[in-house]
C-alpha cells in the first residue's frame, strides 16, 4: 500500500490545527507520537497509527478501532 501523504502528531503544540484537520480528512495518514494521540482525540480524528512507550497518553482515549499501537 503507498500513501501520498503522511501526518506525524508529536506531544507538542502543533503549529496549524485546521491544516492537520484538513489534510487528514482529505485522506492523509496520522501518525501519532504518544502524546500527539492527545491532540487526535481533542479533534475527533482516529490516528491509523500510535508509536512510542505510551507514557504521554491521558488516562481515557476513545476506542478506536482501526489503531494499530506499537
Amino acid at each position: 500500500m503507498r500513501f501520498e501523504r503522511i501526518v506525524i502528531l508529536l506531544n507538542g503544540e502543533p503549529a496549524d490545527p485546521a491544516a492537520v484537520r484538513r489534510l487528514v480528512r482529505a485522506g492523509a495518514v496520522l501518525l501519532c507520537a504518544d502524546g500527539g494521540a492527545r491532540h487526535a482525540a481533542a479533534w475527533g480524528l482516529e490516528p491509523r497509527i500510535v508509536i512510542g512507550d505510551m507514557d504521554s497518553l491521558p488516562k481515557r482515549l476513545p476506542r478506536w478501532r482501526s489503531t494499530v499501537y506499537l
